[in-house]
């Protein structure tokens, strides 16, 4: 659990089976950048505790003990994408997860789509072709979501706010290394335009916006090559 819109999307389907929330230090955030690790793991038990849901944090160096450099160099060409995108992300974190899984019994693992049943030639080491041939012990691994585009994800959240009153806050941005949103990158802009279209405020959901920065966002968007 990451506290993204396909994270959450999730959470907020499987809420009513009170799912543990895993999140992995050494992911997105550094296992040596303690402050923003702080900040990550603040956000999210605080989203365990509004949920009464139990968190689950694993310290990893899954980014590390491979040579990342030398593994981009060789197959960067061939795959098109990065090593840890292509390759690596989806069974790693999936690997992470199971001594708990397996220790606490658990039925299933939950990890959240990025992408659709619907794409084709996608080059991810996260799908349901990968994750949900993954089992051990009485655990399989689900890729979670693969029904909705990220905007249909987007609605369900929205949905969600707007019926149960509630004032989530999302992190979406894989650029910041603070743990917030760095509301400069594609992947904020895209999600900031998501919300809106649905008449949610950005700034309510864990984005820092003022009419200046609306501005370059329409600017950069509607300028981009």
């Amino acid at each position: 659990f990451s506290g993204g819109v396909d994270s959450y999307s999730t959470l907020i389907r499987k809420m009513n089976e009170k799912p543990d929330l895993i999140t992995i230090w050494g992911a997105d955030i550094d296992f040596e950048n303690t402050e923003g690790w702080e900040h990550v793991k603040s956000y999210i038990q605080e989203i365990g505790k509004k949920y009464d849901l139990k968190n689950v944090l694993i310290k990893t160096a899954i980014r590390r003990f491979v040579d990342n450099s030398e593994l981009e160099r060789q197959y960067h060409e061939i795959l098109n994408d990065n090593w840890w995108h292509a390759m690596q992300h989806g069974i790693g974190l999936i690997g992470n997860v199971a001594p708990y899984a397996y220790k606490h019994k658990l039925k299933t693992i939950y990890i959240p789509s990025t992408y659709t049943k619907y794409d084709k030639g996608i080059v991810c080491a996260s799908i349901p072709q990968i994750d949900d041939e993954v089992k051990f012990g009485c655990t399989s691994v689900l890729c979670e979501g693969i029904d909705f585009n990220r905007q249909e994800k987007v609605n369900q959240i929205s949905d969600y706010i707007k019926k149960n009153n509630d004032n989530i806050k999302l992190r979406v941005c894989y650029k910041s290394k603070d743990g917030e949103n760095c509301c400069n990158c594609e992947k904020c802009y895209r999600t900031i335009m998501a919300f809106i279209s649905q008449k949610i405020n950005p700034n309510d959901i864990g984005f820092k916006l003022d009419k200046d920065k609306m501005q370059q966002i329409k600017e950069e968007m509607t300028n981009k090559d």
